[in-house]
């Protein structure tokens, strides 16, 4: 990493291409973010200066991500998130006294860079876009007059979901919730078009049914074929494919404090009146990403798997879940227990390890969660390395540890 590196700010995973946001900050303690890639770029979902060093024969390491803001008038702009879907990556910028903007860059397989059109053509490869939403309105109000601020970016495999609050020059501000890429399933509400049928994809931002306004979303998880909405409530509600069970009993979780979603699993944590968290799971656990023994049919009256406690067999220290990460179907939990200044931390894992995901050391998948940080061989050391953010993405986990 580059040298005063202070923390990771986020890590997103597409298909076979790695995103690292970070932040540096000098002796005088001024901070700048930055973004570094790794991996497959040539859909250009890593730009197109990564693209030339693949051709150049560079090595798969992490590099800085040069993109051309000033061409497309971004000049100034700082990068606030980023995230991505299979062969897609979005990233939002910020500048002070301005509207946030969003840009993607990579494959439209589903209409995935949110520009219109679809699939793999030379118009779209390698260069990034800016995502618009002029065409939506809102109470009748025109997200063309409005300066927009954005919450969150979530992205499944092929769809992608934005949270953000849109102010007009009367200072009027209203919370949205867009979406757009694959649709068929209702991932992204009920959007029907000709005979009735449910529309495949949408290829260009379009508003996300939220439900109640009184009840506004906090957070969204997506996985493949579905979409989950916390909100301010408590209540989860969920949109899409329920298969595999990914959405049963979700209308049953209390006191919900983190969501997250694999393929085609939903994962819950919920935190009591003490403070002490658990982790509830549902949908598909073929490889054990329920985090319990797997059984095929359990006694629900549609024979789906039910929302049910993960098996986070640990100590009974007033374990708190620090960070939950959902790969594809991995899950890993970052724990913290005990009391301050003692508090220690802990990552455990489970699930599918076919590449060695969850770094057991073995390929076989984990069907109740087991611990991996720290190592066995730490344990009881002064300075053992203290874990502070996780991150999944295919295949493969991130931990991001401190002295």
């Amino acid at each position: 990493m580059p040298p005063n590196t202070t923390r990771i700010i986020n890590i997103a995973s597409g298909a076979n291409h790695s995103l690292l946001l970070l932040e540096t900050c000098d002796s005088s303690l001024n901070c700048e973010t930055a973004l570094w890639g790794s991996g497959d770029g040539s859909t250009g979902q890593l730009g197109t200066a990564y693209q030339q060093l693949i051709k150049a024969g560079a090595s798969a390491i992490f590099r800085p991500i040069e993109l051309p803001l000033q061409q497309e008038g971004l000049s100034g702009y700082k990068i606030k998130f980023v995230t991505a879907s299979w062969e897609t990556t979005y990233i939002v910028f910020s500048h002070e006294g301005k509207g946030d903007v969003l840009i993607s860059m990579g494959a439209n397989d589903f209409g995935d860079l949110g520009i219109g059109g679809k699939g793999k053509g030379k118009e779209t490869l390698g260069s990034f876009h800016i995502i618009s939403f002029a065409h939506l309105t809102v109470n009748r109000m025109s997200l063309r007059n409005a300066t927009l601020a954005f919450q969150s970016v979530e992205a499944g495999q092929h769809h992608v979901v934005a949270q953000l609050n849109a102010t007009w020059k009367n200072r009027v501000t209203k919370p949205c919730t867009i979406g757009w890429g694959t649709s068929r399933h209702g991932q992204l509400g009920n959007v029907l078009g000709k005979g009735g049928k449910p529309v495949p994809y949408l290829s260009i931002p379009t508003l996300v049914p939220a439900g109640d306004p009184g009840d506004p979303i906090l957070s969204v998880a997506l996985g493949n074929q579905h979409t989950v909405l916390l909100h301010a409530s408590g209540k989860i509600s969920g949109l899409g494919s329920n298969r595999k069970g990914q959405l049963q009993g979700l209308e049953n979780a209390r006191c919900v404090s983190q969501l997250g979603c694999t393929w085609n699993g939903t994962y819950v944590v919920s935190n009591d009146k003490e403070g002490v968290s658990c982790i509830y799971a549902t949908g598909s656990g073929a490889h054990g990403q329920l985090g319990r023994h797997y059984t095929p049919t359990l006694p629900t009256s549609d024979g789906l798997p039910s929302l049910s406690p993960v098996d986070l067999a640990i100590p009974s220290n007033s374990p708190k879940i620090l960070a939950l990460a959902c790969g594809t179907e991995h899950v890993l939990a970052l724990l913290s227990q005990g009391a301050a200044p003692e508090r220690t931390s802990e990552v455990w894992c489970w699930g599918w390890n076919e590449h060695g995901n969850l770094g057991t050391g073995t390929t076989k998948d984990v069907f109740t969660p087991i611990k991996i940080w720290p190592p066995a061989m730490m344990e009881g050391e002064e300075e053992t390395r203290r874990a502070i953010g996780i991150w999944a993405g295919s295949g493969t986990s991130w931990l991001f540890t401190r002295q």
